[in-house]
């Protein structure tokens, strides 16, 4: 019953934007997925259907109490006095209406024709969360995979391999990662779609590596079928 109510939710959502009306495909997604409603509203299906108060992470029932000191520190009087911002505005304020704006020119563009030429041209950082349910990892990575340019094959012949904190063997996994010629691709264990909250360290960890990543030419990517990828991971820990 679950499943039939989400994939004809969906395909609403699909309809809607045959017709390009994307202000309401978003509205429906909201109602269905994502967390714009506003405070005493219904919750949305996903919440409905899993018993999950968070819409955003399969980690946790809850959102947890960081979380909430984070937002309460934010929307106080000495931290907006600090960084110069009205005392009348609060923290994710204009969430639903941004949303809606963005729904028009950003939620829902095909953006596959434009990511080749990025990479094409420019380093890139790609990285997706272990545990977000809004935009989830395997579904993000399998459409990198089908992207076409000029290093696309040697992606796909890539080694996956374990990310420690400061690559030490002995130290704290952090994820996996893919390196190629000017893309540094990695997942990030335990995160959900907030994962700058759920593993700031790890994030801001990737980061600095993403900035210490060599040029394009002086990548040198590990490729392997899986069985011998598991080899070398193995043979390295």
């Amino acid at each position: 019953m679950g499943y039939k109510n989400f994939t004809g939710t969906f395909a609403i959502v699909q309809q809607l934007l045959a017709k390009k009306e994307f202000q309401k495909a978003a509205y429906v997604l909201s109602k269905t997925v994502l967390n714009l409603r506003k405070p005493g509203e219904e919750k949305s299906l996903f919440q409905k259907l899993t018993g999950f108060d968070v819409h955003a992470s399969i980690a946790y029932l809850k959102r947890p109490r960081e979380f909430y000191a984070y937002f309460a520190y934010a929307n106080s009087s000495d931290f907006k006095k600090r960084i110069h911002v009205s005392s009348s505005s609060s923290l994710d304020g204009k969430r639903i209406h941004l949303a809606m704006n963005l729904s028009v020119y950003d939620f829902f563009i095909d953006i596959k024709e434009m990511l080749p030429g990025v990479l094409e041209k420019y380093p890139v950082l790609f990285y997706t969360a272990q545990f977000d349910d809004v935009f989830p990892a395997v579904n993000l990575e399998n459409q990198l995979r089908k992207l076409s340019w000029k290093h696309s094959e040697t992606y796909k012949k890539a080694c996956r391999v374990p990310w420690r904190h400061n690559d030490d063997y002995s130290g704290k996994l952090r994820g996996y990662e893919k390196k190629v010629p000017g893309l540094l691709s990695a997942t990030v264990l335990f995160g959900g779609h907030y994962i700058y909250q759920d593993q700031s360290q790890a994030v801001s960890e990737l980061y600095s590596r993403f900035l210490k990543f060599p040029p394009a030419s002086d990548v040198n990517a590990e490729s392997a079928d899986n069985g011998e990828c598991y080899m070398m991971q193995t043979a390295n820990t």
